[in-house]
């Protein structure tokens, strides 16, 4: 199970979190270090693995009354500092601000108040896919968390959201062609994709029923200045006549990154 969007703060979602410089002061809910990586939309083989899951953490932290130059975990001034509520909701913001789909109900932090943690699998949904995404705590009414009913000082204003840093949900979604369209050998061939977190280069193959072990021996062609958000080329259609063909898309910065197109056929 990948460890997850580290946010040094309250929502910390990430157990290979970049260790933030020994200087720097820790702020409630304010991330201090980027993802350790994506969230995939599809990733066959991390699906074999764990179910393609992800683990969400919290913890309270603040920076009014931490005064160890290292690990937070440790310094004694912290430990009397509870998480807020026991029960709460977590959001998810595909755009980074319109928190809009519900992924943690009634949610609960450890007796102590101290951690918290939940999994979350993401649904093989390609209208996820964003690279500014980000994931907000609310209250089981749906508002910002009471701070003062606290035992420990706050940076946070009344009514503030604590939020985790963005991160990129990532996969490739092809649009065009589809199950309907009419294709033809050494013809133009439109190809529509949605893409987040795949980078500029995308290489395309084919495959049919017989040959979907052998995708990487069929190139149709690479794909270059991509940009998260639909994506639209014509080439020329190699490939040849057959039925039920597959287009493969396969980012060249994050192979986990695959897409698949329906299927169609291919006239002479």
């Amino acid at each position: 199970m990948r460890r997850l969007f580290p946010v040094l703060g309250v929502l910390l979602l990430a157990s290979c979190l970049t260790q933030p410089h020994r200087t720097a002061p820790y702020f409630l809910g304010v991330s201090t270090a980027e993802a350790c990586g994506p969230v995939y939309v599809r990733n066959e083989l991390k699906r074999l693995d764990d179910g393609n899951t992800y683990t969400i953490q919290w913890m309270p932290v603040t920076n009014t009354n931490s005064h160890v130059p290292g690990n937070a975990y440790i310094d004694a001034d912290l430990s009397s500092n509870r998480w807020p509520v026991s029960r709460f909701h977590l959001d998810l913001a595909v755009d980074g601000s319109n928190y809009t789909r519900r992924i943690g109900y009634g949610v609960q932090t450890s007796k102590d108040g101290m951690y918290g943690e939940m999994v979350w699998s993401p649904p093989l949904d390609y209208s996820l896919l964003s690279e500014t995404a980000r994931i907000r705590a609310v209250g089981l009414d749906g508002q910002a968390f009471h701070w003062t009913r606290t035992n420990f000082p706050t940076d946070f204003q009344a009514g503030q959201f604590i939020t985790s840093a963005e991160f990129t949900i990532a996969g490739i979604d092809c649009l065009v062609p589809d199950g309907t369209d009419l294709t033809y050998h050494n013809a133009p061939l439109q190809i529509v994709w949605r893409q987040a977190g795949a980078g500029s280069v995308v290489n395309v193959y084919w495959i049919t029923p017989t040959t979907v072990s052998q995708w990487a021996q069929h190139p149709l062609v690479t794909l270059s200045n991509c940009v998260c958000g639909t994506n639209t080329v014509i080439v020329n259609n190699t490939i040849p006549t057959a039925a039920s063909v597959e287009l493969v898309f396969i980012s060249k910065s994050d192979p986990n990154i695959i897409g698949y197109s329906q299927t169609f056929d291919v006239e002479p």
